[in-house]
C-alpha cells in the first residue's frame, strides 16, 4: 500500500502561519501572475507579493476598490487584469467587466472609462492571446474585442436554459483546437456542459444529442454552480456540489463521459458546502477540489484530492481530504489556484465567530514539502516548466515522458558516462534538456520567429531602459518581455494537434502575425513614408544582410506589379521559410536563411533571459554571454545554459 503523506501544511513563508486574514466581505476568485504575485477579487481587486504581503506597486496600497462586488478574475498575456463584477449579489446580477493595468490603474482604453456594462450574471470565461475576452452571461457566451467592444464576428453561443446563482461564477475552458466548453447547472439534479465553436455558435458535434449540449444527471440536489478544468490530455473535469455530496465528472474531449473515471465517468464523496467549489489539476494528473468541509458544527477550508482514475487519493492525508480551520468561526473556500511550485492558494471568507466577514487567503505547501525542497530540482517539474517558459503551453504526454526520462535515467550507472557521478550526470542532462527546448522546431517556429520579426524590421534596442531589468540598468529592450509573450501566444495558437506540430497552422499563424505586425504604429512610423525601393532597401539595411541584385530587384518588382505585399516581403526577408511535418523549416530565400543564421546566437542569449528569468536582459549580462558563446562556438563549452539554470534568480522563482 502507498504510504500516506501528511496533510499539506499551511506554508509558513506566506502571511502569518500561511494565512492572510483581512477586512472585507470575502473573496470570490484568485489568479496567479507569471511573476508569482497573487491577485484576488471581492470588495475590489487586491494583489499580494509571493510572501503574502500587500503589493504596494498595485494601486499604491495593494488594493483597488470598485463600486461593485468582484466575482471573477483573469490575467491577460500582457499582464492586464480582467475582472467581472456584479451590482447586487443578493438578487440582481447585472454588472460590469473591468480591465486594470498591471499597476492597478483602470485601463481607460477598455470599454467606457475602463469597463463594459454587461447584461446578466456574467463571468470572465477566458482571456485570449490577441487581447480579446470571452465572457458568459447566464447560459450565453460572447466575445469582447481588445478595446472592450462586443466582437460581432463571434456568433453568440447559447447554452440553453439552466440555473445560475448570482454569487457563483460560470466557468469555461478552451480546448486545443480553440473550441470553448462551459459548465453550468442544467437543472436541480443535472450538470450541463456545452461547447461553442472558436468563432461562436454551438458546436453540434459535441456530445450525442446533436445540439452541442450534454446533460448529466447526478442524482442529488445540485445547488452550487459547477467548476471546470481541462487536463493536459484534453479531457474535461467538472465538479458540482449537491446536498451532502461532491460530484466530479470527467468527459472525453468530444463530450462523452469517460467510463474509466469513477463509476461511469462520475466520482463522488460526501462533503457539504453552500459555496462554489473550485477544481484544479496538478501536474501529476491528480484532481484537487477546493471546497468547505463541515467539521462538527463549523465549516473549515477543505481540499479533496482524487487520483486520475477518480478514486480518492488516500496518499493525501490518509483519507484524500484535508480540513483546515482558518478563523474561530465558519470558513468557506470559494476558489483556488496552483502555483508553479505545486503550492495551493485558496481564497474565501470567514466569520471569526462573530457577525463580521473577513477576506481569507491561504497557501498550502501542496506536494512541494514532500518532494524536492526546490521543485525545479525535480525532473518532472523541471521539464514541465520548460514547456511553459519556452513553448508557452502545457506539456504533452509523450514529450513530458521523454524529457523527464532523459534526466531520470542518470539513476542507472550503466547509462552514465564512464566515471561520471549521478550528480554530474543530472547536471549534464538538465542542461541538454533545457537547450533542446530552444533548439526545437517548435521554438524556432514561434519564439525565435518573433524575435527575428522585431529585429529584422525595427532593429534591436540596445542600452535602453525597459521594465524588469534590475536596478535600473540599461538593457536590450526590443522586444519587451511582455510584448514577446503576447506575440508568441498568438503564433502558438492551435499549432499542436494530437501531440504533433501542425505545419498548416504554423505557416498560417506566422504569416498572419506578419500581416498584423506591418500595421503596428511602430512599424508604420519607419516604413509608411518609403517608396517600394526604399522599403526593400530599409529592410535589408535593418537585417544587415546584403542580397543579390537579382533577389533585391525581384522583391521590388513584386511590390510594383502587385505579386508581393509589404507583409509578404517582410516575411521573406526576416524568415522566408515554409514549415513541413513536425516543424521542419525549409528556407525559400537565401537572405532569410542568412538572417536566421546571423541571429541564432543572439536569439539564444535573449531567450536565456526571457525563458529562465522572464525579463529583458541587462546590457552587460547580454553582451557577456553573447561574447562568450561566440568565443567558444557552442553553448556547452560556454556553460551558458548551466549558468542560468543554476542561477539564484532562476531558482528563486520556484523555492529556496
Amino acid at each position: 500500500m502507498p504510504t500516506p503523506t501528511p496533510a499539506p501544511d499551511l506554508d509558513p513563508t506566506f502571511g502569518v502561519g500561511g494565512k492572510v486574514i483581512g477586512s472585507g466581505n470575502g473573496l470570490y476568485d484568485v489568479a496567479i501572475q507569471p511573476d508569482g504575485k497573487i491577485v484576488t477579487v471581492g470588495d475590489g481587486v487586491a494583489r499580494y507579493n509571493v510572501d503574502g504581503s500587500p503589493d504596494t506597486t498595485f494601486g499604491g496600497t495593494g488594493r483597488v476598490f470598485i463600486d461593485q462586488a468582484a466575482i471573477d478574475v483573469a490575467i491577460q498575456p500582457d499582464g492586464r487584469i480582467v475582472v467581472a463584477s456584479r451590482s447586487d449579489l443578493g438578487g440582481g446580477g447585472g454588472g460590469k467587466i473591468f480591465r486594470f493595468n498591471s499597476d492597478g490603474s483602470v485601463d481607460t482604453s477598455f470599454g467606457t472609462n475602463g469597463f463594459v456594462v454587461s447584461v446578466f450574471l456574467h463571468s470572465v470565461a477566458a482571456t485570449l492571446p490577441d487581447g480579446k475576452v470571452l465572457i458568459t452571461e447566464a447560459g450565453r457566451l460572447s466575445r469582447l474585442n481588445a478595446n472592450g467592444s462586443f466582437d460581432t464576428t463571434f456568433s453568440t453561443c447559447e447554452g440553453g436554459s439552466g440555473f445560475f446563482r448570482v454569487d457563483s461564477r460560470t466557468e469555461s475552458v478552451i480546448q486545443a483546437d480553440g473550441r470553448i466548453v462551459t459548465a453550468f447547472m442544467k437543472s436541480g439534479s443535472s450538470i450541463g456542459v456545452f461547447r461553442c465553436n472558436p468563432d461562436g455558435g454551438l458546436d453540434t458535434s459535441f456530445g450525442s444529442s446533436g445540439n452541442g449540449i450534454v446533460e448529466t444527471p447526478i442524482g442529488a440536489g445540485l445547488f452550487v454552480a459547477p467548476s471546470i478544468a481541462r487536463q493536459t490530455d484534453g479531457k474535461i473535469v467538472v465538479t458540482g456540489q449537491g446536498e451532502g455530496q461532491l460530484n466530479v465528472l470527467r468527459y472525453h474531449p468530444n463530450g462523452a463521459l469517460d467510463s474509466g473515471f469513477g463509476i461511469g465517468g462520475i466520482a463522488t464523496t460526501p462533503t457539504s458546502t453552500p459555496e462554489f467549489n473550485k477544481v484544479v489539476i496538478q501536474t501529476n494528473g491528480k484532481i484537487v477540489v477546493a471546497t468547505s468541509i463541515l467539521n462538527g458544527s463549523k465549516y473549515n477550508f477543505g481540499l479533496v484530492r482524487f487520483n486520475p482514475n477518480g478514486s480518492l487519493d488516500t496518499t493525501f492525508n490518509g483519507t484524500g481530504k484535508v480540513s483546515t480551520p482558518i478563523t474561530s468561526g465558519d470558513d468557506f473556500a470559494r476558489s483556488a489556484a496552483i502555483q508553479p511550485d505545486g503550492k495551493f492558494v485558496v481564497v474565501g471568507w470567514g466569520t471569526n465567530g462573530n457577525d463580521r466577514s473577513y477576506d481569507l487567503v491561504v497557501r498550502y505547501q501542496g506536494d512541494s514539502a514532500t518532494s524536492c525542497p526546490n521543485p525545479i530540482d525535480c525532473a518532472e517539474f523541471f521539464v514541465r516548466q520548460h514547456y511553459r517558459d519556452f513553448l508557452g503551453r502545457e506539456s504533452d504526454v509523450p514529450g513530458q515522458a521523454h524529457w523527464t526520462g532523459e534526466i531520470t535515467e542518470c539513476s542507472d550507472p550503466v547509462l552514465r558516462f564512464p566515471g561520471e557521478s549521478f550528480e554530474l550526470c543530472v547536471e549534464r542532462k538538465r542542461a541538454n534538456t533545457s537547450a533542446a527546448f530552444f533548439l526545437s522546431p517548435e521554438f524556432q517556429n514561434t519564439g525565435s520567429f518573433v524575435l527575428r520579426v522585431y529585429w529584422g524590421t525595427l532593429g534591436k534596442l540596445l542600452n535602453a531602459q525597459c521594465p524588469g531589468v534590475p536596478n535600473g540598468l540599461a538593457g536590450n529592450c526590443r522586444p519587451r518581455y511582455s510584448e514577446y509573450i503576447n506575440d508568441v501566444n498568438q503564433i502558438s495558437q492551435e499549432i499542436v494537434v494530437n501531440d504533433h506540430l501542425d505545419p498548416v497552422r504554423i505557416n498560417a499563424n506566422k504569416r498572419a502575425f506578419v500581416e498584423n505586425f506591418v500595421t503596428r504604429a511602430e512599424f508604420r512610423a519607419i516604413y509608411d513614408g518609403l517608396n517600394n525601393t526604399q522599403y526593400v532597401d530599409k529592410l535589408f539595411e535593418t537585417t544587415g544582410i546584403s542580397p543579390s541584385s537579382t533577389d533585391r530587384n525581384e522583391l521590388i518588382n513584386g511590390l510594383m506589379n502587385g505579386t508581393e505585399t509589404r507583409a509578404s516581403v517582410a516575411y521573406k526577408i526576416v524568415d522566408g521559410t515554409n514549415t513541413l511535418t513536425d516543424g521542419q523549416l525549409v528556407f525559400n530565400t537565401p537572405y532569410g536563411q542568412a538572417f536566421y543564421n546571423q541571429e541564432l546566437d543572439t536569439a539564444f542569449v535573449m531567450m536565456e533571459y526571457f525563458g529562465y528569468l522572464r525579463r529583458n536582459p541587462d546590457q552587460e549580462g547580454y553582451d557577456f554571454w553573447l561574447a562568450k558563446l561566440k568565443r567558444y562556438g557552442n553553448w556547452v563549452d560556454a556553460q551558458m545554459v548551466l549558468a542560468f539554470i543554476k542561477s539564484p534568480e532562476y531558482r528563486l522563482r520556484f523555492g529556496p
